[in-house]
């Protein structure tokens, strides 16, 4: 992909492709025949030019569109037009020259970076993998090890441009594991005479790289089933050895997905990082949200460089962002929600995910919700193991239950001061508690004047009845159409207690569930294993994302194992959303 600034009047005119190709200097027949061009913005299109040409609304569009064409083998060669970096300006012509003489001799170009991005020691040629801090600039950072960095052709011009073999992909790449494998058979004896099978092929397999397995996502899908996650052959062989870590089970009655999405203290550095530029779906959802905020750059940038994200400035908005690229995800492998439930924030995300807000919208009202809270003062939240009812008499000043999470799970809120005192009170009585990461008392009293404040927003925006049902943990059961309706219900969220136990149990009440917490932390998960529903095997609980910071690797690794439990338990997953690439 080239990215390129050129004059408004030439993106206009009629077959301005090959316009810009003669004023390179470079013929139509020296690029390859499938070449797409992709406009970020308005222009008129020539039906009998060279090369299709797709026009989108923003730099971030075109270069998702420009990596859906590759991915699905639209185009051999995609030029992106007007794509910019953080903090980057125009390209100059003679790089946009170099990049498309690049192309002629075969070549593809992924874009054109600013060689101060990163360390000035890295010599020409060094493979992108040893540059750590390429993705978060270039905003899509999935290529083959191979791919090699070239400098700019003026040394005043302060760019390079990233150049990729033809014939590779952009997406998930070769080589960057790890990859779900999943088979069906019509009975026990069969599914075991298939792991056989594949474990002879896998090791008498010269490469060392992780090979499909055979039967992967066999179609038709059957009842006994089975999955593994590795990253090399080597891993697959192991665990198909010694039978673990391998999922199966057989198919009788599916039971329905809930997604779960936590809310503040669930938060850690880098949440769900590992697949931003590996999942194309989820990197759409995050920049969605992130192009709505005035300091979405910022934010993202904090996200990705593993500085702490506590503060409520980049909490809420990262954590609204990632449940709603996880919930995205979690649809665009054909699952459909039996339902969905948030915790604080993240019922925001369950109902923009519904449909009762429009993205835009939610986006603006959690931007309006971090600004009130920056006048508040500040504060804090305990998690203590004990039932509300036992709570009472350590509750003095301002401090009170702010969340109801289980049937001996609460949250405190209140000012700092007197949360210490509580708590000093509740270890001497060998009440087990801990601070929860939050610089604020949501759900207390203290924000009150902060939540009426808001109510004129939420007034102001359409809300619509849900189309995937929502359990509201604001509420503590079903989401009404009265509530919906409601607009102090939604601002009232922020100084309200949340009601996720009492929420939970209304669902579980309503029929057995797979739960899949789709957000940072495991924490909901942790919650939801102690109800007697799960504990008693009717329904059942994963997760999608690690409990704590950690690789790469270990977010990709924690979705997949994920999605494999959803497959084991009789969901038909979309192949080529999971499948590896070839």
């Amino acid at each position: 992909m080239v990215r390129l600034e050129a004059a408004a009047d030439a993106l206009a005119a009629p077959g301005w492709a090959g316009l810009l190709l003669a004023w390179l200097g470079v013929g139509p027949e020296r690029l390859p025949v499938r070449t797409r061009f992709v406009v970020a913005g308005p222009f008129a299109a020539d039906p009998a030019g060279p090369y299709p040409v797709e026009a989108v609304a923003d730099s971030r569009a075109a270069l998702f569109a420009a990596c859906r064409a590759l991915e699905r083998g639209e185009a051999d060669t995609v030029v992106a037009v007007g794509l910019h970096e953080p903090r980057s300006g125009a390209v100059s012509a003679v790089v946009l020259r170099r990049s498309v003489e690049a192309l002629a001799e075969g070549e593809r170009v992924l874009g054109l970076l600013r060689a101060c991005s990163w360390p000035p020691a890295v010599p020409e040629g060094e493979p992108v993998s040893a540059i750590s801090d390429l993705r978060p600039l270039f905003g899509w950072g999935v290529w083959p090890a191979d791919a090699v960095l070239r400098p700019g052709p003026e040394p005043t011009d302060g760019r390079a441009v990233l150049l990729m073999p033809p014939g590779e992909r952009l997406s998930r790449s070769p080589g960057v594991g790890p990859y779900l494998h999943a088979w069906s058979a019509q009975d026990a004896e069969t599914e075991e005479r298939m792991r056989d099978e594949a474990l002879r092929a896998l090791e008498s397999a010269e490469e060392r790289g992780c090979v499909p397995m055979p039967q992967l996502f066999r179609q038709p899908v059957e009842p006994v089933r089975g999955c593994l996650v590795a990253s090399s052959r080597e891993e697959a062989v192991a665990a198909l050895r010694t039978g673990g870590p391998v999922l199966r089970g057989t198919v009788t009655e599916r039971r329905g997905v809930a997604l779960l999405f936590p809310g503040q203290g669930s938060q850690y550095p880098r949440m769900g990082a590992g697949l931003y530029g590996h999942e194309p779906v989820f990197t759409a959802a995050v920049d969605a949200v992130l192009l709505l905020l005035a300091d979405g750059e910022r934010v993202r940038d904090v996200w990705l460089s593993g500085d702490p994200v506590d503060a409520t400035e980049y909490s809420q908005p990262l954590l609204f962002a990632v449940g709603y690229a996880m919930g995205r995800l979690v649809m665009s492998w054909g699952v459909r929600p039996h339902a969905l439930l948030g915790h604080s924030i993240g019922e925001m995300v369950a109902a923009t995910l519904a449909g009762v807000f429009t993205l835009p919208d939610a986006v603006r009202l959690v931007r309006e919700r971090v600004e009130l809270v920056a006048d508040a003062p500040p504060g804090g939240m305990l998690a203590v193991a004990a039932a509300p009812d036992r709570l009472a008499p350590y509750l003095f000043g301002d401090v009170v239950v702010g969340a109801v999470n289980g049937s001996r799970q609460c949250l405190l809120a209140g000012p700092d001061a007197e949360l210490a005192k509580v708590a000093g009170a509740l270890e001497a009585d060998g009440v087990t508690c801990r601070p929860a990461k939050s610089h604020k008392a949501f759900h207390s009293p203290a924000l009150a004047p902060y939540a009426a404040a808001s109510t004129p927003s939420f007034a102001a925006v359409r809300r619509n009845l849900p189309s995937i049902p929502v359990h509201s943990a604001a509420g503590g059961g079903p989401l009404t159409a009265e509530q919906v309706a409601d607009p102090s219900f939604w601002a009232g969220q922020l100084a309200g207690p949340v009601l996720f136990g009492p929420a939970l149990n209304r669902l579980l009440a309503d029929g057995d569930h797979l739960l899949v917490e789709a957000g940072p932390g495991q924490g909901l998960a942790a919650l939801a294993r102690r109800h007697p529903a799960v504990r008693a095997g009717r329904s059942a609980v994963t997760a999608l994302l690690p409990t704590r910071p950690g690789t790469p690797e270990d977010d990709r690794r924690a979705l997949l194992s994920g999605a494999g439990r959803l497959w084991v338990e009789g969901h038909d997953l979309d192949r080529d959303a999971l499948q590896p690439p070839k």
